[in-house]
């Protein structure tokens, strides 16, 4: 019910009468004096008075006023995983309190833009990359639960078609879905389209238009009516922010001459960052749209299509052409792909054929600079070994479903050829090669290896105790195959040491 105090509208999309997560004006809490007479507190000032119950203040539950805590809490435990080695991250996640700021202003219904980092990536192409600082990254985390429910029962109605950040989903299994619609068409055509600029020319306004049209279709489950209006503002905000208003940048400009201008968000007006999360999947969201109409499979911006005849195949390109105009995006005119299925298509690092799949040279060559760069450019030691093994393994696993186990051989063999052998072993799978430290330097063996030490160390000192009270000298170092005899020792039906009594 409305209360009696005039409330303040706070942001354009939502009325913050019974706001998620409190309203503003008064409201009863849950203490009452008596049967007519109970305490009401007046919100944001929080001062409490008592009054006659029949006046018609809302009612707030106790959990709304603290559920937003632990939204954030649970969002900023999820955002922790993949960033434990920054230090910003560090001095948030051990001192929560640096949180309060963030907490007080979503409470007020303020979204605050904390300064983002713009850099430019050289490799495969220059491109250029905005990346969220870690505080405003705690929001995207808390607001994307929200939007994968909307972008997952999109997705799944049109088909599972579309692969690009979502769970199950990898640029392998795009690969495997494209090859099994070539099985149908072995003497069929083979098609493959890609966006131009896919991420600088989505128009931020539409991308809103379509998630709030979307998610009015696909309501998530389990969030009240406030806690969806509050969230779809903090959706809105996100999305139309311009993040070239407040970003720092990290490269030089001479960097920024390698791109072109219709691929910078600084010479655009609009257009979504490309590194933060919730514009990963708005932007599979907004293709969506090109989903209901073509029915092709991609990851992103990288689709492709089996079909029957080469007039399919023209009809699919002008359909395709037609569409992404509508949506204010426009396909590469030299990354058309038209021939036939016995040529195969690369799509996402793999060549696809009908009964085969290959990893590209561009892969490959992207991971022999990876090691290049750690055998020659970074010092020897072993926490070098650990990062080899690491980025060596994540190649090898992409390559462990597809024809490549010659090409695993070669990259496995530069590093066992390496001074890093002194830490590193390899391992055969089938058709997988898995590189790993060697047990003496593992972290398992060397922890084993301290137990043991002081449990030797603790039986010795039992023996020789025992020895001593008998009378009898003992000598450093004698007797150790007697040790074991003097010990009282527990051992299971099979014989094994199960300690000392």
């Amino acid at each position: 019910m409305k209360g009696d105090s005039t409330s303040q509208e706070v942001n354009p999309l939502v009325n913050r009468e019974g706001c998620y997560p409190l309203p503003s004006g008064n409201a009863w809490s849950t203490q009452q004096n008596n049967a007519t007479n109970a305490n009401y507190t007046s919100y944001p000032a929080g001062s409490t008075n008592n009054n006659n119950k029949n006046n018609s203040y809302y009612a707030v539950p106790t959990s709304e006023s603290i559920s937003i805590l632990d939204s954030i809490l649970d969002a900023e435990d999820d955002c922790f995983k993949n960033k434990k080695s920054r230090i910003d991250a560090c001095k948030i996640h051990y001192h929560l309190s640096e949180l309060r700021g963030l907490i007080k202003d979503l409470k007020d219904g303020r979204f605050v833009s904390y300064k983002s980092l713009c850099f430019v990536l050289d490799y495969p192409t220059f491109r250029e990359v905005f990346a969220a600082a870690y505080i405003e990254r705690i929001v995207h985390h808390l607001c994307a639960p929200y939007i994968q429910q909307v972008t997952e029962k999109v997705h799944s109605i049109n088909g599972d078609i579309s692969h690009g950040n979502r769970k199950g989903h990898s640029a392998l299994t795009a690969a495997i879905q494209l090859q099994e619609r070539m099985k149908k068409y072995p003497n069929g055509i083979v098609v493959g389209f890609d966006i131009q600029g896919c991420f600088m020319h989505i128009v931020r306004e539409l991308a809103w238009e379509v998630f709030a049209h979307y998610e009015y279709i696909f309501t998530p489950d389990g969030y009240t009516k406030e806690q969806r209006e509050w969230l779809m503002w903090l959706i809105h905000e996100m999305i139309i922010r311009n993040p070239t208003e407040n970003c720092e940048k990290h490269s030089p400009e001479s960097a920024w001459l390698n791109i072109k201008p219709e691929k910078s968000l600084f010479n655009n007006p609009f257009g979504l960052p490309i590194g933060n999360f919730y514009a990963q999947l708005i932007a599979n969201l907004l293709l969506a749209l090109v989903d209901e109409i073509l029915d092709m499979i991609h990851f992103v911006d990288d689709f492709g299509d089996a079909l029957p005849d080469i007039e399919s195949a023209n009809r699919k390109k002008k359909l395709f052409n037609e569409r992404t105009s509508d949506i204010n995006l426009t396909m590469h005119p030299r990354k058309v792909y038209i021939q036939p299925v016995r040529h195969g298509i690369k799509i996402c690092g793999t060549v696809v054929f009908p009964n085969r799949m290959y990893i590209t040279n561009r892969v490959v060559h992207a991971c022999n600079n990876k090691i290049d760069y750690y055998l020659y450019r970074e010092e020897f030691s072993f926490e070098t070994a650990l990062k080899i093994v690491c980025c060596v393994n994540s190649y090898t696993g992409r390559m462990s479903k597809l024809y490549a186990f010659n090409i695993q051989i070669k990259l496995v063999n530069r590093v066992l050829e390496s001074r890093y052998s002194k830490y590193i072993i390899a391992r055969s799978e089938y058709n997988h090669l898995v590189l790993n430290i060697k047990p003496e330097y593992s972290a398992k063996f060397v922890f084993n290896g301290i137990y043991n030490k002081l449990t030797k160390i603790h039986k010795n000192y039992v023996w020789r105790s025992s020895q001593s009270r008998s009378g009898r000298y003992i000598k450093a170092g004698a007797n150790k195959r007697r040790m074991g005899s003097a010990l009282s020792l527990r051992t299971d039906r099979n014989g094994r040491n199960n300690g000392l009594h």
